[in-house]
């Protein structure tokens, strides 16, 4: 734990700070944690059910519609375009994955 490098972002998972080529991307929590999930899951096809379960936990009550505006909201503030080295893809009724851009 603590520092993490993925390409051009940096994790510190002990100050929940997420940091894009040097400079730090201001991240709500469930942000962060979704952030991180998708990291760590790198390439993998993860449903929005799935994510609510992951991030939002079990119980939650939350429409499918939240995952895509924090997804969104991810893309802008970290950058996750194919220019800086990634794509993060939603898959029609299926839901997200994150890929390094090759």
């Amino acid at each position: 734990e603590g520092l993490q490098e993925f390409g051009n972002l940096k994790f510190d998972t002990r100050q929940r700070m997420v940091f894009v080529g040097g400079e730090e991307a201001k991240l709500t929590d469930k942000e962060f944690d979704l952030a991180l999930y998708f990291i760590r899951n790198e390439g993998a096809l993860l449903s929005r059910t799935h994510l609510m379960h992951v991030v939002w936990g079990a119980s939650s009550d939350i429409e499918t519609r939240k995952v895509d505006v924090h997804v969104s909201h991810l893309r802008t503030k970290l950058k996750l375009t194919p220019e800086n080295g990634w794509k993060l893809t939603s898959i029609y009724q299926q839901g997200y994955r994150l890929e390094r851009n090759q």
